[in-house]
């Protein structure tokens, strides 16, 4: 089926919700927050815009995924041509500025005006020290300087820490679940597994959250889904609703690694109840130190 272009009004719903000073006060909080992140972070996040940058990210991609797990220098270079948004950063705390990590985005309008942003990849070690957040709010910047207000990715329902940091760190939400989303997939890091994913919706004018760890688990009052029994899920029977606990292990990378057919376990059992609870309108909510809290979905 050919796709069809959006009205040329597919982003009012958003640009008329955000009056002229409130949009230019987003753009300015926007850049300040971006640069804080970066300083924090010591690096220098630039817009990649040539073929040398271009060559420059499929390399350190293939370093994060392995050479099947990232885009070619061709379709790189082509969605820096069309003025996608595609960064950079370099380190300064080395003398060459390495480059350390990169994001790659690119415009959509399905089902309006966004930047769905495809693939952010920190080199390894120089991850947990905010490189892969400031990023993530370099490319808020560059959204919101072009008046776009969404910023929309998929990410692995399984893995805690990108969880935690998707939902509880940027303050995303996870709008939808879907099942095999790219099929089957043959990057070092998720070659042989399934790619179920929950769906981020980013609101980008709003303030950000402060920066919390993963949400204390509040025991004693949230229904469990599953529990873990030697390493395994184990479904509870109890139907999905909100208020209801869905437990994820604690190191899923680690896990699948290490025993593929407990990893292949909690694959299954996550995905029927994340199917079950977004067919009857509950959400993904807030992240624990054990899993999801189920919440309805006018209150993701």
């Amino acid at each position: 089926m050919p796709h069809t272009a959006p009205p040329p009004d597919s982003r009012a719903r958003d640009d008329a919700a955000i009056p002229d000073e409130l949009a230019e006060s987003a753009v300015t909080g926007a850049e300040r927050d971006a640069r804080e992140a970066a300083d924090r972070a010591q690096i220098t996040i630039v817009e990649a815009r040539d073929e040398s940058a271009a060559r420059l990210i499929a390399e350190v991609g293939a370093r994060v995924w392995g050479p099947r797990g990232t885009l070619a220098p061709n379709e790189l270079r082509a969605l820096m041509h069309a003025g996608d948004p595609v960064h950079l950063a370099l380190d300064r705390s080395q003398p060459g500025r390495d480059v350390v990590g990169f994001a790659v985005g690119f415009v959509g309008w399905s089902p309006l005006l966004h930047v769905h942003s495809h693939q952010v990849g920190v080199v390894d070690g120089h991850r947990r020290r905010g490189v892969g957040y400031a990023l993530k709010l370099a490319q808020r910047h560059t959204c919101l300087s072009h008046g776009i207000t969404d910023m929309r990715w998929t990410f692995d329902p399984l893995v805690r820490r990108n969880a935690s940091f998707n939902l509880g760190a940027l303050g995303a939400h996870a709008a939808a679940f879907h099942v095999d989303f790219y099929g089957a997939m043959d990057d070092a890091i998720n070659e042989g597994d399934a790619s179920d994913r929950l769906e981020a919706v980013w609101a980008l004018a709003r303030p950000l959250p402060s920066r919390p760890s993963a949400a204390p688990a509040i025991r004693g009052e949230l229904v469990p889904l599953l529990v873990e029994r030697d390493g395994r899920p184990q479904p509870t029977g109890a139907d999905p609703s909100a208020g209801a606990m869905l437990a994820i292990p604690a190191d899923y990378e680690t896990l699948r690694r290490q025993d593929p057919s407990s990893g292949r376990a909690w694959r299954a059992a996550v995905r029927e109840v994340l199917r079950a609870a977004y067919a009857s309108g509950l959400r993904v909510g807030r992240v624990t130190d054990t899993g999801y809290q189920l919440v309805a979905g006018d209150d993701a």
